[in-house]
């Protein structure tokens, strides 16, 4: 049996622990609290962006893996598409067309789209990238600086920065319009809507 004065002392030192346990506990709990308050802002900014972000490195991927130049066609142009702005889309189209008049037009010349890198500086177009700077703009509308690159076999390796634009469209993010950024002697210059264009 315990004497009085180390029962007394015991007691005391239990008290003592159990008061800084559930000190600790709520301040933990405060501290989870807190977390859970600022956690659903954060992750629905992060979750913006991502999409607009994810739809951007998406179609660079398709980009870099096809590497076709000139207007896509055929089984090209189906993986673009679902990345692709209804306005991009239309500006493609018309470009199309222009192409095929002039092909029937003046079947002894070289028609316009038909070769060339059109969503890049770069005539030949990037063997690699990496989603930079986001930029937003609006509600609907952000843009992204892409860092491109290219390497071929017995070359130097070139880099340059293009500016992807994003639109939400539909409630999903779409490729709108690519900005040339490099600076190159025989590089494409504006946008890809001017380049579209280009040829009414």
């Amino acid at each position: 049996m315990l004497r009085p004065s180390i029962a007394g002392w015991c007691l005391a030192l239990w008290a003592a622990l159990a008061a800084t346990a559930c000190g600790s506990t709520g301040e933990r709990a405060g501290q989870r609290q807190a977390a859970t308050t600022v956690a659903p802002a954060a992750a629905g900014d992060t979750a913006r962006s991502d999409g607009a972000a994810a739809v951007a490195d998406a179609f660079y991927r398709v980009h870099i893996d096809v590497r076709s130049g000139g207007l896509p066609e055929g089984e090209t142009m189906q993986r673009y598409r679902p990345l692709l702005s209804k306005r991009l889309l239309a500006l493609i189209a018309d470009a199309a067309r222009k192409r095929d008049a002039a092909i029937a037009a003046h079947p002894d010349e070289k028609p316009p789209f038909v070769d060339g890198d059109l969503f890049s500086t770069v005539y030949e177009g990037p063997t690699g990238y990496r989603i930079g700077k986001r930029t937003v703009s609006g509600p609907d509308r952000e843009s992204f600086e892409v860092e491109l690159s290219l390497k071929e076999p017995m070359s130097e390796e070139s880099r340059w920065t293009d500016r992807a634009l994003l639109l939400r469209e539909d409630g999903q993010w779409k490729l709108d319009d690519i900005e040339y950024g490099g600076q190159f002697d025989f590089g494409q210059r504006g946008r890809l809507s001017d380049l579209l264009r280009s040829q009414s």
